[in-house]
């Protein structure tokens, strides 16, 4: 008998799953749910459990969580950049 994980173990499942996460990483500043999972990707919410376990080792909310969290540190680096660059900056008066 084969294993479940074994079951889903595909180029194509794996390359449908990528497609999926890059999908998410485009549309993580909007609301998503399983359901817009589930139409996206095909899959039920059960499969997208067990193949985001196996894939990306979380599960796909894990994964839209961490896709809001590195859109916002995106946002936030030219801030911090030009902040960190302005306390590095040596004053004119001390020329």
């Amino acid at each position: 008998m084969i294993s479940k994980t074994k079951q889903f173990l595909t180029p194509e499942i794996e390359q449908k799953i990528n497609q999926l996460c890059a999908w998410i990483e485009v549309n993580c500043a909007n609301p998503i749910g399983f359901e817009e999972l589930t139409k996206q990707s095909g899959f039920d919410v059960n499969e997208l459990m067990t193949l985001f376990g196996i894939y990306k080792k979380t599960s796909p909310m894990g994964f839209v969580r961490f896709c809001r969290e590195m859109a916002k540190k995106k946002t936030q680096a030219p801030t911090q950049d030009l902040f960190s660059r302005s306390l590095l900056k040596k004053p004119d008066n001390l020329s």
